[in-house]
């Protein structure tokens, strides 16, 4: 059971990782956003929620994707509109 609930495993961890030349190394340690202090990868706790590693669908990545660029058009459009107004109270 112990073995089940490492940290490694646990989606409230974030892992550190080590820039090399040409790519970056795992570090066996980690912050856990939980208990919001640095763990090893091999500790455990009560806070324990295993990490969901199932791959997203293309299909779904391309919905969320059409969803936020909708939203980033939506942003654009006030800020061009707050821009126009501007020009036109200085006139």
């Amino acid at each position: 059971m112990e073995e089940k609930n490492r940290c490694y495993r646990c989606k409230h961890m974030d892992r550190y990782y080590v820039k090399e030349t040409t790519c970056y190394r795992k570090t066996r340690f980690g912050r856990c956003r939980k208990r919001d202090e640095n763990v090893g990868i091999h500790d455990g706790c009560g806070e324990y929620c295993p990490a969901d590693h199932r791959r997203k669908s293309t299909r779904l990545l391309r919905f969320y994707l059409s969803d936020l660029l909708t939203e980033i058009s939506e942003v654009r459009k006030v800020i061009e509109a707050e821009r126009e107004g501007e020009t036109d109270e200085d006139l």
